[in-house]
């Protein structure tokens, strides 16, 4: 029997981050939704998803409002957020981490992998994919 590959919900509203988010976790073995908004977040969440990648600042609303809703939605929630304030609240209101932009793929790398699989944490981030891409500086807007 196959087994399922862990999804991860990246909600961002920048494409250029979210395709390198994606290649990223897509060569790591995760499937990943994107949603460029909360609203589109609700549309796309199906209960499969093991973490959720979310940004604080996006187009219809900000993500700490979306937060509480999030946290019961999927197993695990990851803040990507440039402001380290928001991601403080962020953590305090349930979210199990974050991470601060601009921030490193290996970094997020590690990140998912040890929400996702927390008995592997100790390797997360050593896989190829993680070696080759090179540190990644988003640019908001």
């Amino acid at each position: 029997m196959l087994k399922r590959k862990p999804v991860v919900l990246l909600i961002e509203d920048n494409e250029n981050v979210n395709a390198a988010n994606r290649q990223l976790l897509e060569r790591e073995g995760y499937t990943v939704r994107i949603a460029r908004s909360i609203a589109e977040a609700k549309r796309h969440t199906t209960g499969e998803e093991k973490v959720a990648l979310l940004d604080i600042d996006l187009p219809d609303s900000d993500g700490l409002s979306f937060l509480p809703e999030l946290c019961h939605l999927t197993d695990a929630v990851l803040v990507l957020s440039g402001n380290k304030e928001a991601a403080a609240m962020a953590v305090e209101g349930g979210a199990q981490g974050f991470i601060g932009k601009p921030y490193r793929l290996d970094e997020l790398c590690r990140k998912v992998r040890t929400l996702v699989e927390p008995e592997n944490a100790a390797t997360a981030g050593r896989t190829q994919a993680c070696q080759i891409l090179p540190a990644f500086q988003q640019t908001k807007r």
